[in-house]
This record gives structure tokens, sequence and C-alpha cells, in this order.
């Protein structure tokens, strides 16, 4: 998201929304001013492990650069919560 909205901060807070339990991982991104809410999910949806309905759960494959390193792997998210200040 730095490199799409330069001079924006963004807040990312990943955590389980129950706190207990099996419950599905989930992020909460908030930033003030800057880009549309639209923009920030269009950026974001790669993160959901989750396509289509509980019985078509399937995750994609991404790859994130963080750092001048390449991270691969399935993501596991099942939420993304988005807020604009």
């Amino acid at each position: 998201m730095r490199a799409a909205f330069p001079g924006v901060t963004f807040s990312v807070r990943c955590g389980r929304r129950d706190g207990k339990g099996p419950a599905p991982y989930q992020i909460t991104i908030t930033w003030t001013g800057g880009p549309t809410r639209t923009a920030v999910a269009t950026l974001a949806a790669p993160l959901l492990a989750t396509y289509g309905t509980s019985e078509e759960r399937r995750a994609r494959s991404i790859s994130v650069t963080t750092g001048g390193r390449t991270h691969n792997g399935a993501p596991t998210v099942a939420a993304i919560h988005l807020h604009r200040h």
C-alpha cells in the first residue's frame, strides 16, 4: 500500500474477531484521507483465503514483497475490515 499510495499512513492489525476458538483470522486496515475504500479494497482483496460459498473455499497462492524479499504462500485471512477516517 505504501508504494501505491505514497504519503498515506496505514494501520494494519491482524487478529481473531472473537479472541478465542477456531475463529477465522481477520485484518483491519485503517487510514486517514488519501485513497478511497474501493482503491484499498482492490489491493487487499488477494489476501482473502476464501472465494465463493463455503463449499467452494480454496486459497489462491500469492506473492508478497516486503523489504526486498518475496514471500509466497496461500493466505489464511477470512475477512478484511476497512476503516477510512
